[in-house]
């Protein structure tokens, strides 16, 4: 598991303690804080698990279940990547990243003319999250979710 998410993840505290590791209050704006720790808590030589079994309840805010919403987020989320592999790859980010961004984002964008709704969809947050990385690499500021 390279990441986790806050509602379902185990894993040992003593190690978040002895790296002084903790959530970033600076992205509790645009989101991604939750992504970024278990980003830095990997780099640290965390481990993350989950229990399968495990059932995890969290309302969801009406106005959070449109499509429009979802395309955001998703958009979003592709910042937060971007401004990960703009940290931390050690080749150079933008002509390796930009291009397989906007291939991705093109196909996926193509395929989203599926006749099944939910097929669509779900091409369609996945094409929003690499026009998000674009969109870092290319200087447009995190959006605001929150």
């Amino acid at each position: 598991i390279e990441t986790g998410y806050t509602g379902n993840v185990l894993f040992r505290r003593a190690l978040i303690e002895r790296g002084g590791l903790a959530f970033r209050t600076e992205l509790g704006r645009s989101g991604g804080e939750d992504l970024d720790f278990f980003y830095r808590f990997r780099d640290f030589g965390g481990r993350i698990g989950y229990a399968r079994d495990a059932l995890v309840y969290e309302p969801v805010p009406l106005e959070r279940t449109s499509l429009a919403y979802l395309l955001r987020r998703n958009f979003r989320q592709g910042q937060t990547h971007a401004r990960r592999l703009q940290q931390y790859s050690a080749l150079r980010p933008k002509i390796l990243h930009v291009p397989l961004a906007l291939a991705k984002a093109f196909l996926l964008g193509m395929a989203a003319c599926q006749p099944s709704t939910a097929a669509r969809n779900r091409l369609l947050a996945r094409a929003a999250l690499h026009c998000g990385v674009i969109a870092r690499f290319a200087g447009v500021a995190e959006i605001r979710l929150y």
